[in-house]
């Protein structure tokens, strides 16, 4: 994982308590990590709070791994 994708994880893990992100979770879907519609959420907000970026709701739904929204945040920052 690059350091946007560990601050992504870091993000998913602290909004989402019960959910534990690791090394090769990149390109797993964030539902198969057990991350729920709400959950979602409150990710996106985390990181328009904590990077600055806000993603409009209609691109949420694309953006459904670590690695997506890493790349993702990356070309928007």
């Amino acid at each position: 994982m690059n350091a946007t994708e560990k601050t992504v994880a870091e993000i998913i893990e602290d909004v989402c308590s019960q959910v534990r992100v690791s090394e090769g979770d990149g390109d797993t879907p964030l539902k198969d990590l057990g991350v729920d519609s709400l959950d979602v959420a409150g990710i996106f907000l985390a990181f328009q709070e904590k990077l600055g970026v806000r993603v409009p709701d209609d691109e949420i739904d694309a953006l459904n791994t670590v690695r997506l929204i890493a790349a993702y945040l990356d070309a928007r920052r």
